[in-house]
Parts: C-alpha cells; structure tokens; sequence
C-alpha cells in the first residue's frame, strides 16, 4: 500500500540523517576514511559503494560529506558499471564473489532507481 512506502521511506530518509549525526567524526565521514582498497578493489567497493549511493543517494547534505573525501563520479561510474552488466545479463560476472548474497547491488540498492542516483551523483 501507499501507506507502506510511506513509511519505508521515512525510516529511508531517518536512516541518511543519522548518519550526519552526532559528534565528528560522524559514520558517514568515517566510512569516507577507509583504506584506499575500499575505493580501488572491485571485491571490496562491491561492499562499500552500495552503502554510500544509498547514504547519499537524493541527500546533498550527505553527498556533500562525501565530496569532502572523494568523487561522487566514482559512485556514478559504479552504478553505471553494475546497469550495464545487468542489462548484458551477465551480473554474475560483475562480482562473482557476491552475485547471490545480500551484498549484491541490486539487492542492497533498488535498479528503479539507478538512473537517478546516476544523475544525482553526476550533478554538481
């Protein structure tokens, strides 16, 4: 029901504030920190990207946090990446060491709503 995503949304949007909260260092700028692999290792930005497009994903305040630490178009070239294997039907090959577990990115980030993270990612 409408009701339902309402409220999925709420604790969606609930979820990107409380990762800005609190004292300095918050988690989203810890999570900025990590070692270098986290953004270069394909093994380890499969964990690690999902987690920010959807931290920051429609929320300048948290993308903002972000492009403190890194390039947003790191995020975008990753969710571009992963709808181009999907759309070759090979998302297996994408990241074979989670193409069936949770931390795949398609379940960890809905694909209706790609093109958009795209585009915000991309945006200045």
């Amino acid at each position: 029901s409408n009701r339902c995503s309402t409220k999925k949304a709420r604790k969606f949007i609930d979820s990107q504030a409380f990762l800005q909260s609190g004292r300095s260092p918050t988690l989203l700028q810890l999570l900025c920190t990590l070692p270098f692999g986290y953004f270069s290792d394909p093994r380890l930005t499969a964990v690690l990207f999902p987690s920010l497009v959807a931290a920051a994903c429609d929320c300048p305040p948290n993308k903002a946090i972000l492009e403190q630490e890194m390039s947003c178009l790191l995020l975008s070239t990753f969710i571009e990446e992963h709808a181009a294997l999907y759309q070759s039907h090979s998302v297996d090959s994408a990241a074979p060491f989670h193409a069936n577990t949770n931390l795949n990115f398609a379940a960890r980030f809905p694909r209706q709503h790609w093109s958009r993270a795209i585009e915000f990612f991309q945006s200045t």
